[in-house]
């Protein structure tokens, strides 16, 4: 269940009615499942510190936490990524050129709006113990609004 409500139905701006269907999927529980395995396999769930300033003196501050779930594929693979950025209306692409990849990034604020809500949704889990750890620190930071 969405924070809007039941189901969950996302509209992706930038979508017309011209645009053909394939592009105007909603994620269903196959989509998810398959999303869940591409992150347990070629993602990991960055939790860290953010840096702040103080914009007049320019010196630090207490840091935020930064929170990001980042897929990183093969540039071959980049129509993959754009497929998902496609279906869940969230995430930017990030060419790393040196290395030949391609980085799938979704903010905390996508993981908070969309990505989170789908997983419980449809009661999904990860299945390898490093990515289910990472997945178990975020929702526990995210659920207990700890911030620094």
């Amino acid at each position: 269940m969405s924070l809007w409500g039941s189901p969950l139905l996302l509209i992706c701006p930038g979508l017309t009615p011209a645009t053909p269907s394939l592009e105007r999927l909603n994620p269903d529980k196959k989509f998810m499942s398959m999303f869940m395995g591409l992150v347990d396999g070629d993602g990991y769930i960055e939790i860290g510190p953010q840096k702040q300033y103080n914009k007049l003196t320019k010196s630090p501050v207490k840091s935020t936490i930064r929170a990001r779930l980042v897929l990183r594929m093969h540039n071959r693979d980049v129509a993959l990524l754009n497929y998902l950025t496609r279906v869940l209306c969230v995430g930017s692409l990030s060419s790393l050129d040196s290395i030949n990849q391609t980085r799938l990034i979704f903010t905390k604020k996508d993981l908070v709006t969309v990505i989170i809500p789908l997983i419980k949704l449809y009661n999904l889990e990860f299945l390898t113990g490093n990515r289910a750890r990472q997945y178990a620190l975020l929702t526990h930071i995210l659920e207990n609004n700890i911030v620094h």
